[in-house]
């Protein structure tokens, strides 16, 4: 967030802007596709006594910036590609000390995921699961939390790998829900949880995560799998998908649309990156 005391809207800019704040100043938003860091940007004629305009940029997790003031013309740049010193990523992440996880709600946006069997839409499932694990890790406060998307909005596999790199983490987490094609051989049938994981570095996170997540589901264990996936190969940091259940399954999607099975893999899954990080 960011204040221009003394500024104010011009008026031919006011009559095209689409709505109001709570106190009846004008305000609105800039179209940020295209940019995967950030997830919403709006700005308001915050006060008018004294006259003053607020922008605020929304990024996705605890993003490094830097800002800077040009003397000579008075341009404002805030830099969302800024790095620390050392090398790693700068902000209050870097500066707090503490392990950075990045939790990934799989698909989003236009990319539904998979449909399971009554409708529902894989990425939505994602998301609530890790919105839960992202609200206990913060409650607790013992790592830095990032997450690739808190919304539904559209991220491709890159920008995900992005969001990672720019925050120097230390673990990648992305959470999915699986399924199998309608003509699959008794596709009904095949339900249980899966871990994968591309980098041989990335196994030994798999294995705590895959029993964590096994206990969080009670599913039948399909074991820890090895795949080429750009989200777990791309990262350099420790990196696992998690493939929550089938929701070609009945079972399987009736449980995972409960609030108790997302609650308890979420817990799951945080006693699982505790585990890991040795805190």
């Amino acid at each position: 967030m960011i204040d221009f005391p003394g500024a104010a809207f011009a008026p031919d800019f006011v009559g095209s802007l689409p709505s109001v704040a709570a106190n009846g100043t004008p305000q609105g938003k800039l179209d940020v596709a295209g940019y995967p860091l950030v997830s919403e940007v709006r700005y308001a004629l915050f006060s008018t006594s004294p006259s003053t305009v607020r922008f605020v940029i929304q990024t996705v997790g605890g993003q490094p910036y830097q800002l800077s003031t040009d003397n000579s013309t008075g341009l404002v740049t805030i830099d969302l590609n800024a790095l620390s010193n050392s090398g790693g990523a700068g902000g209050d992440t870097a500066a707090s000390g503490k392990p950075v996880v990045v939790l990934d709600a799989g698909h989003g946006g236009k990319q539904s995921g998979a449909v399971s069997i009554t409708g529902k839409l894989e990425k939505d499932i994602n998301l609530a699961i890790v919105n839960k694990v992202g609200a206990l890790l913060i409650q607790d406060g013992r790592v830095d939390v990032v997450f690739t998307r808190t919304n539904d909005i559209t991220l491709g596999l890159q920008d995900r790998v992005n969001i990672a790199e720019a925050a120097n983490a230390n673990l990648f987490i992305s959470v999915h829900g699986n399924s199998l094609p309608e003509a699959y051989p008794n596709r009904e049938k095949v339900n249980g949880s899966e871990t994968y994981y591309s980098r041989t570095e990335s196994l030994p996170l798999a294995q705590i995560m895959h029993k964590h997540l096994v206990a969080g589901t009670s599913f039948k264990d399909n074991g820890i799998r090895t795949k080429s996936l750009h989200v777990t190969r791309e990262t350099s940091m420790p990196a696992v998908l998690l493939e929550v259940g089938y929701m070609s399954s009945a079972a399987n999607e009736s449980a995972m649309l409960s609030e108790q099975l997302q609650n308890n893999v979420a817990r799951e899954i945080v006693a699982g990156i505790y585990e890991y990080l040795g805190l």
